[in-house]
């Protein structure tokens, strides 16, 4: 490949990232004002409320609500307003959770008690950078609870 064929390529891939990446914005607006709707509602409720009957409210709008989200899901992120438990990061302030950069992270990992695995309240919401700190930590503690800890973390 040369400089030149690079360059092309990078270009063709940039113009067809970035008018994605516009689509989505557009569309994520929408989604965002019925996440607000909703959130409205979330704001009075205690932390213990159930939270899956605004959930299934939220899913029932349709769009990226309902495509992408476990219903378990998304009552941990109207408990927890969607921003990351970790670090308190707004998560829905833009689009940028339509690229992976926020996640639905299990509070109690799953190979410690697979009997949470689908609990509402195992469910928060993680900044893409938090929950790859807390999935490194929980691997060490992993490997030294098992007395395997000779590979790095």
């Amino acid at each position: 490949m040369t400089p030149d064929e690079q360059a092309k390529y990078v270009d063709d891939e940039k113009s067809y990232i970035l008018s994605i990446r516009e689509a989505a914005r557009g569309q994520f607006s929408e989604d965002k004002r019925h996440w607000d709707k909703v959130l409205a509602k979330a704001v009075g409720l205690s932390s213990g409320a159930d939270f899956l009957p605004l959930a299934k409210e939220l899913k029932q709008q349709g769009g990226y609500w309902d495509q992408h989200w476990n219903i378990n899901a998304l009552a941990g992120w109207l408990r927890h307003a969607g921003r990351c438990v970790y670090c308190n990061k707004d998560l829905t302030a833009c689009a940028d959770v339509l690229y992976g950069q926020s996640c639905s992270d299990h509070l109690v990992p799953r190979f410690q008690n697979m009997n949470l695995e689908n609990a509402p309240l195992n469910w928060v919401p993680a900044c893409q950078w938090c929950n790859n700190i807390k999935s490194r930590h929980e691997r060490r503690r992993r490997k030294e609870s098992s007395g395997s800890n000779n590979s790095p973390a």
